[in-house]
């Protein structure tokens, strides 16, 4: 089953082109740093999309601790769900 997933994370001791590292790999998977019809940008370490692959909800987290291991970066905090029903709102000028 493909979720939507929101997910946001930090990593220990890292420098801006780990961050960038981090979003290409989480762009690989089908997230990124805006919402859907690119109507708002999310907050700089939080992604959202469907994701590309077949895993269970409760699984994503470590998915995603250990794909950033995987690549020499060292995550610290993560948080990630799956979206059934969700709701922005932009402030107007």
């Amino acid at each position: 089953m493909k979720y939507t997933v929101i997910l946001t994370f930090d990593l220990e001791g890292a420098e801006p082109e780990d961050y960038e590292k981090a979003k290409n790999i989480l762009a690989d998977h089908g997230l990124f740093p805006v919402s859907p019809k690119k109507e708002l940008s999310l907050p700089q370490t939080t992604v959202l999309g469907v994701l590309n692959k077949d895993i269970e909800a409760s699984q994503l987290r470590n998915y995603f601790w250990k794909l950033f291991k995987n690549e020499k970066l060292n995550p610290k905090r993560m948080l990630g769900g799956t979206l059934s029903d969700w709701a922005m709102k932009i402030k107007q000028k």
